[in-house]
């Protein structure tokens, strides 16, 4: 999860990763004012809790499509001999059912990042 708040001085984002799921959490780690220092000015403040926002984190979910897009052909190029050999529908069925593995953990790991954001923004 990806966490950003504006300069003061400049009204630049200034955004630093954490994993913290949520505000309490965070809030309980570092305190009411979190020390950022703005890499396009190089000015070092306090910024209150509140003013900080979260949003989602393009890294997990490139990890994510990353696991969707290289496991479907490597399951695919596993099971291939045996689509082949299987004669009725709901053998074929049956070995389709893995093939949907990558594409549930891409679900998975984007709608956890999706709560994480909403559970820290509301919160």
């Amino acid at each position: 999860m990806k966490l950003f708040t504006n300069c003061s001085n400049c009204k630049t984002e200034i955004s630093f990763s954490t994993w913290y799921s949520d505000r309490v959490e965070f809030k309980k780690s570092k305190g009411d004012n979190v020390k950022l220092t703005c890499k396009s000015c190089n000015k070092t403040d306090k910024y209150h809790i509140n003013s900080i926002k979260a949003k989602k984190s393009k890294f997990a979910l490139l990890i994510a499509f990353i696991i969707f897009l290289i496991g479907t052909p490597i399951l695919l190029l596993f099971l291939w001999d045996y689509f082949l050999k299987v004669n009725y529908f709901y053998g074929m069925l049956g070995l389709l059912i893995p093939l949907t593995i990558p594409s549930v953990i891409y679900m998975v790991i984007s709608k956890n990042e999706s709560s994480r954001v909403r559970l820290f923004n509301n919160s």
